[in-house]
């Protein structure tokens, strides 16, 4: 497969891949593709590191833009 990623300017990476693990379970448990999971995943963890600190950087639901 051929994922795409997002390129940001990142402040901290900092549990980046604690949150591309949880959103990627999330997104899945709610029945979407391995796909859609994947890509909403990224989303995340690509929003998280460009916040400081490890919890604080967790985004929202809502704030994830696929």
């Amino acid at each position: 497969c051929d994922w795409e990623f997002r390129r940001v300017l990142f402040r901290s990476t900092t549990g980046a891949g604690d949150v591309f693990c949880g959103a990627f379970s999330v997104y899945l448990s709610e029945n979407h593709t391995l796909t859609e999971s994947v890509e909403f995943a990224n989303a995340a963890a690509a929003l998280a590191v460009t916040r400081m600190g490890a919890q604080s950087a967790i985004p929202y639901k809502r704030e994830i833009a696929l």
